[in-house]
Formats: structure tokens, sequence, C-alpha cells
């Protein structure tokens, strides 16, 4: 949890290898997607293509 609290504001992991460190800004970065269509209209909905496409 720390690690990934130190990737979203802009700081170093402390544990985190490379890998594990890729894997958590990818995962930022679709969290962010999501939240923009989501903020975009009421008509944003989860869907198994969405889901399957940021994978």
């Amino acid at each position: 949890m720390d690690d990934v609290e130190a990737l979203m504001s802009g700081e170093e992991p402390l544990e985190a290898g490379e890998k594990t460190r890729a894997e958590l800004e990818g995962y930022q970065r679709g969290m962010t997607y999501i939240q923009a269509l989501a903020d975009a209209g009421d008509d944003f909905r989860y869907d198994a293509g969405l889901l399957n496409g940021l994978h």
C-alpha cells in the first residue's frame, strides 16, 4: 500500500521492483482513464469490452 501511495503522489516507491512499479503505474493510468470516461457523461457504463481493453 505504501508503494502505491508513493507512486500516486509522484514519489519513488519504497520497496517495489521495476516490474511491480510498471504494473502500479499501468493500474493508475487505467483508473485515471476510467474516471475521465465516467466524468464525461451519464451514459458511461462498465462492460466486458472496456475491462478487456484496459487489460
